[in-house]
């Protein structure tokens, strides 16, 4: 033993510095680095630690983690020496590290430290190093103002002493000081005489990283083609070099960039692969700021919810680093989404937030985007006046500062204020000087909103043909952007707040006695993202992401199976309710990640389904196609039949009265469970029939007289008529389904699309599924229907239980005509994607779950509780209905609201005998229906109907093709 350490010390005493680095370096713990650690001259020490800074400013840019291990060997010799100067180059090494990981106020501590010594002993070149690194640290601190003097004073030392890296660097941290102060063109001019001193000194990796700030420079001037040709030239020599912290930057400011052109794809694929970089390297920090910048997507895709769910830590974490910059976008961020939502407390709340935090540091431009924000605020409380001035005074600062596509911006904005006033011909002059910015740089978001807003003016002056132009621009620039999102949430979020330009098209071409292409627009904006799908099932083909969602999936049903009360729901408690959240985040950013590698949107052009002709020749002997558009506060109805377009309805009811009346029935609905079949066959029979026969009285009897010859009606609802039973509507002697046979569909193109799934299926192929699970015995009643149905499907396949499992349903399905699934159904209105059906295991069949199966046209009977219950986005259907379609089921029978068990049962057993008799499902399923709300039974010596409430009859109904025969 005292042999070794006597080694170790001869051995040691034979080192020369770099020796002794390396040792230290290659040791496998502190114990053996301090037995190498003698007494030494102090140049021996101060020369060891200045290589130690050496190797650990060489890693951080590939990986902080090391280069941190690296200074915590500096501080120790630092500490076993005890030199000052030791001291102040291992405090400079460690704030060189940590000023990567985002730990901006122990970097300043640090920082500043040092100087001081270097100050002391007079070495202005260290000195002026340390002064270029605050001024670093204080631009994240987004202290501008001292950080510029910092930078200015380290400037001035460096010019006097011969040109070197630290000049350049000091430049570039110049620049970019300059540029958050909005002195854009003194940015410019730091950035290029930086990158001129890197070049000259062969530094190209070092010229590549000023080549990205001068290229955010570029971009904030809205430069755009030229920034995106510098960050990739940037990215590609520092990839070169092997800097991985400076690549995930170039990629996240190529995010930012593809944001702000619309190029939404490129947007989100760069914004991915910088936070995969940024956590590769353990750096937290920039995670969030990636996680900021993405909500520039929620935001433009009208995804407030999901901005608003990304978790509260990620964006607490700039307040906890005294990042007060990213702390104020945060705050501008939730205040958008907040108001977009309809709160304008918690709006104005965070917008005071952000304006106080970007005035105090000095940002302003940023203090006059919030000055924006708060403009549209007062715009959509209707105080026009008050958002004017506002809105003036930030177009013509924005344009002044060389900034066009956000002058255009705010311009828009006082347009809007101007028409709102009735100002027109100021209105027309800035959409018209929007117009010409957004052609001129090519931004589809400004052009559709220029179009709009001067098609609204034309209309105001009474030109209503020039006003149809514009307005047939505008709904052409909005489908130029939509055709190119891949992302499904995307896309169907994307037309949420551009409808109003739909259906100010449908209104003034119905004045114009354009009828059918009023149609045609109505079309266009009805379940648009799932027209553009197909109704193909696509399976997406990454097996290393399926297998995530997989792993995922199962970590979700792991934990919702853990916490469940005694009616069945899921209900965890707040810790487990955030894991559940940040699984679902996780699982929502994979299935995003595969539709990039295998996009469920793939067709450059959406298919033509939208015109009367082709709706015309889809239909079938004696069916009417009922289309409803709701636009404001009227509703309208076109009628087509086998002739073509009859016409077209302005409907004497309105949404909100639509609403009303939906919302009492539903409070009726609830309520027959609680109540004996007395009452409910008296009292509450005569409240449904109210509400349903002031339903019929707005929505049906005003078409009657074009429905003479119908048998069939397909019904297209829109708005809150999806919640309408159409076929339960009474005209005070029958209900309709007495009238009619009654086949719901999204839209006229929806129908087509189920129309040829159905006709594109084999005939004779598979036996019937049959699926149950009762929830471990909760859910009794589902084993009575299973038997009631296997009855009239003796051919069936039946899953009861453990075999009720998302794996049997993908190896079945593609070969079965009809799938009946009875079990517990969950409606996620928060987050539709999450909607599910319960299966054994714990196991939970998800909307993006059905995107795996294969339904190959069949026919798919949910029978739980709500099972067509959505939500609606951007026009299009959101819930297990939409999942399905997706699939490729070519119609679905789904219930409105909860169900009874035994009426069910009855009901079903009904439904596949008349199916297996050969009658369509429309028909079978019309029949089912009459025949259970005719059903007698003998109770205390009379014959009574207990099904006769609509409650027990006609909560199902049945979604696509009509007139499929799976059996």
């Amino acid at each position: 033993m005292v042999r070794t350490w006597i080694g170790r010390i001869n051995g040691s005493a034979m080192m020369r510095p770099p020796d002794l680095v390396r040792a230290l370096l290659t040791s496998k713990d502190a114990d053996e680095r301090r037995s190498l650690l003698i007494p030494r001259s102090g140049d021996f020490y101060i020369a060891v630690v200045e290589l130690l800074k050496e190797e650990a400013d060489r890693e951080r840019l590939r990986d902080p983690d090391a280069a941190l291990e690296v200074a915590e060997v500096a501080d120790e010799v630092a500490e076993f020496a005890a030199i000052p100067r030791c001291w102040a180059l291992a405090a400079w090494a460690r704030a060189n590290v940590l000023i990567h990981r985002g730990d901006y106020a122990e970097c300043l501590r640090l920082y500043r430290e040092a100087a001081r010594f270097f100050a002391a002993e007079g070495d202005e070149i260290e000195l002026a190093r340390l002064l270029s690194n605050q001024a670093f640290v204080l631009k994240n601190l987004a202290r501008y103002e001292e950080g510029l003097r910092a930078a200015q004073k380290a400037l001035a030392i460096l010019k006097r002493h011969p040109t070197s890296t630290f000049l350049a660097s000091t430049l570039n941290g110049l620049g970019i000081l300059y540029r958050l102060l909005g002195r854009y063109e003194e940015a410019l001019a730091a950035h290029t005489e930086s990158e001129r001193i890197y070049a000259a000194l062969g530094e190209k990796a070092r010229a590549a990283r000023v080549i990205l700030n001068k290229a955010n420079v570029l971009r904030d001037l809205d430069r755009f083609t030229e920034a995106i040709h510098l960050l990739k030239r940037a990215r590609a020599a520092l990839s070169d070099r092997g800097w991985d912290l400076e690549v995930a930057r170039a990629d996240l400011n190529l995010g930012i960039t593809y944001t702000r052109l619309g190029r939404y794809d490129e947007a989100l694929a760069a914004l991915d692969r910088a936070e995969k970089g940024f956590a590769a390297l353990g750096n937290r920090m920039e995670v969030a700021v990636v996680e900021l910048h993405r909500a520039d997507l929620y935001a433009d895709f009208n995804l407030y919810e999901e901005l608003l769910r990304i978790p509260a830590p990620d964006w607490r974490l700039f307040k906890e680093r005294q990042m007060q910059w990213h702390a104020a976008r945060a705050a501008l961020h939730k205040a958008h989404a907040w108001r977009r939502l309809g709160e304008v407390a918690r709006a104005t709340e965070l917008l005071d937030e952000a304006q106080t935090i970007f005035s105090h540091i000095g940002d302003p431009i940023w203090a006059r985007l919030v000055a924006l924000e708060r403009a549209a605020l007062w715009c959509e409380t209707g105080e026009w006046e008050r958002a004017l001035p506002l809105t003036v005074e930030t177009a013509t600062f924005l344009h002044d500062k060389g900034m066009p596509v956000r002058a255009a911006g705010a311009s828009l904005l006082a347009a809007e204020c101007h028409l709102a006033l009735g100002h027109l011909e100021e209105a027309a002059r800035r959409y018209r000087e929007a117009l010409g910015t957004a052609r001129e740089l090519d931004i589809p978001a400004l052009l559709y909103r220029a179009y709009y807003g001067l098609g609204r003016v034309a209309q105001r002056r009474g030109h209503l043909r020039k006003s149809h132009t514009y307005l047939r621009r505008a709904v052409r620039t909005v489908e130029r952007l939509r055709r190119r999102l891949r992302m499904e949430d995307f896309r169907i979020g994307f037309l949420e707040d551009k409808l109003r330009v739909y259906q100010d098209a449908v209104l003034l071409c119905l004045r114009l006695g354009y009828e059918k292409e009023a149609f045609s627009y109505v079309e266009r904006a009805k379940s648009g993202a799932l027209v553009d799908f197909g109704l193909e099932p696509r399976f997406p083909g990454d097996e290393a992401l399926l297998a995530r969602l997989d792993a995922l999936r199962e970590r979700l049903n792991w934990y919702l199976s853990r916490f469940r009360e005694e009616g069945g729901e899921p209900y965890p408690n707040r810790e487990t309710w955030q894991r559940i959240s940040d699984i679902e985040r996780e699982i929502a950013r994979t299935w995003q990640e595969l539709q990039r590698t295998a996009p469920l949107y793939t067709s450059p052009e959406r298919p033509d389904l939208s015109t009367p002709r082709r709706v015309r020749a889809d239909l079938h002997e004696g069916e009417v196609l009922l289309q409803y558009f709701v636009a404001g506060e009227s509703i309208c109805v076109f009628i087509v039949d086998r002739d073509g377009l009859r016409v077209c309805l302005s409907l004497p009811t309105s949404p909100s009265q639509v609403r009303e009346a939906v919302d009492a029935l539903d409070i009726i609905w609830r309520s027959v469970p609680n109540f004996d079949k007395g009452y409910v066959s008296t009292t509450l029979t005569e409240l449904s029939r109210q509400m349903l026969g002031s339903l019929y009285e707005g929505l049906m009897r005003p078409l009657m007289p074009f429905l003479r010859e119908a048998k069939h009606l397909l019904i297209a609802p829109d708005g809150p008529l999806f919640e309408v039973p159409f076929h339960a509507l009474h005209d005070g002697e029958a209900y309709l389904l007495e009238r009619y046979e009654v086949t719901y569909t999204p839209s006229a193109g929806v129908l087509r699309l189920c129309r040829e799934s159905r006709r594109r299926r084999s005939a004779g192929k598979g036996r019937p599924i049959v699926v149950g699970y009762s929830g471990g015995g909760e859910l009794s009643h589902i084993m009575d229907e299973i038997r009631a149905v296997s009855r009239a499907l003796p051919e069936a396949l039946i899953l009861m239980g453990e075999e009720a499992t998302l794996a049997r349903l993908r190896e079945l399905t593609g070969r079965s005509p009809l799938l009946h699934l009875a079990t517990h159904a969950l409606f996620r209105r928060d987050n539709p994607m999450f909607s599910a059906l319960q299966l054994s295991g714990g196991e939970w069949l998800r909307v993006m779950d059905l995107y795996t199966l294969r339904l190959d046209g069949a026919l798919v009977t949910l029978s739980g509780c709500e099972t067509g219950r959505h939500r609606l986005r951007g026009g299009d259907l959101l819930g297990l209905s939409r999942g399905f379609l997706c699939a490729g089921a070519s119609a679905l029978v789904v219930s409105l609201w909860p169900v009874a068990d035994i009426s069910t049962a009855l009901l079903m057993e009904r439904f596949y005998a008349r199916l297996v008799s050969g009658e369509t499902a429309s028909s079978a399923l019309r029949e089912a229906q009459l025949t259970l709300r005719r059903y007698e039974e003998e109770r205390d010596g009379r014959r009574i109907r207990p099904y006769s409430h609509p409650f027990f009859w006609a909560p199902f109904c049945l979604l696509g093709a009509a007139e499929i025969r799976p059996v």
